[in-house]
């Protein structure tokens, strides 16, 4: 299930099949024999969508999460399998991984075409948002764009995601050792851990990183690198990795703090940043997930009566 096994394995079905899938598949054919009836399938067309239907069953409203810089959704595929059964899941991936459209190159253009896409599944609030890392980003934009259409956002969750602008927000003896840290670590994670382990796969197949792959992950760190976050009126909930360097702040917040009137909900999660979703932390995440939208749909309910 990890996305750059899958883009190695999807290459292959394309040079070998001349079938063009997009990632996402892998959530419709979990399986060898699924994913051959789809390859032999005569006459069949991949509906390539933003909107990734990961779980559709359940009652409740369902939960949005966002991808990160790599643009596609494969890290959640996993987390279903530790989330309530009533609870439906749906990933957002990135615009252009289809190789057909050019990718969006800002988070204000993302977080809007991303809003509209949530709402064909659900036209009205009160809506439940997450997003990781650069995802984290679009997904708090998103959360604006809907409080300007007057819909509420229920739960906003950022998971390792911290304010590009933040190191300016802080005390001047903490600022120099923040902008040290920023070079060496958030503002280089897409380039340096997506780029390295992408072109060593590809490296594998004496193929180079498929033109569209480079184009996303630029587009998003692109994105990323312009983005500056403006005011937000409601509540923000932050997951930040028991291994973060961020604890070693007088307060792990990531900049977040300066953006909102109330006080943010800070929670620890299992792991580093790079393997928060993987099978040995993922229980730790999804337990976080469920426990914050219990008591979010549940503050919701008591607000209604």
């Amino acid at each position: 299930g990890h996305s750059l096994m899958a883009v190695k394995l999807f290459f292959q079905i394309e040079k070998e099949f001349n079938k063009r899938l997009p990632l996402a598949t892998l959530y419709q054919a979990q399986t060898i024999e699924e994913l051959a009836k789809l390859i032999r399938g005569e006459g069949w067309k991949s509906l390539w969508s933003s909107l990734v239907p990961i779980q559709t069953n359940g009652s409740r409203s369902p939960l949005f999460i966002v991808h990160g810089g790599g643009g596609n959704v494969l890290f959640c595929k996993d987390l279903i399998n530790f989330l309530p059964t009533e609870q439906p899941l749906y990933g957002l991936q990135s615009v252009g991984l289809d190789r057909s459209t050019p990718p969006l190159t800002t988070v204000e253009e993302m977080a809007a075409y991303y809003v509209k896409e949530v709402q064909l599944v659900q036209p009205k609030g009160p809506y439940y948002l997450a997003g990781n890392c650069f995802g984290g980003l679009i997904t708090f934009e998103m959360a604006r764009k809907f409080n300007e259409l007057g819909e509420r956002v229920a739960l906003l969750i950022l998971i390792e995601s911290y304010n590009p602008g933040f190191s300016k927000l802080l005390p001047s003896k903490l600022k120099q050792g923040i902008d040290d840290f920023k070079m060496g670590g958030f503002e280089s994670i897409f380039k340096k851990i997506i780029w390295k382990t992408s072109y060593q796969v590809f490296k594998l197949l004496n193929k180079p990183l498929p033109p569209i792959l480079r184009s996303v992950v630029r587009a998003n760190h692109k994105a990323f690198d312009q983005y500056r976050p403006k005011f937000y009126e409601d509540k923000i909930t932050l997951f930040v990795a028991s291994r973060s360097p961020a604890w070693s702040l007088p307060k792990p917040l990531f900049g977040w703090e300066e953006l909102t009137n109330h006080e943010l909900e800070v929670h620890k999660i299992p792991g580093g940043h790079l393997n928060i979703f993987e099978k040995h932390n993922i229980a730790g995440l999804a337990e976080n997930l469920s426990a914050c939208l219990e008591k979010s749909i549940f503050e919701e309910k008591s607000a209604e009566n």
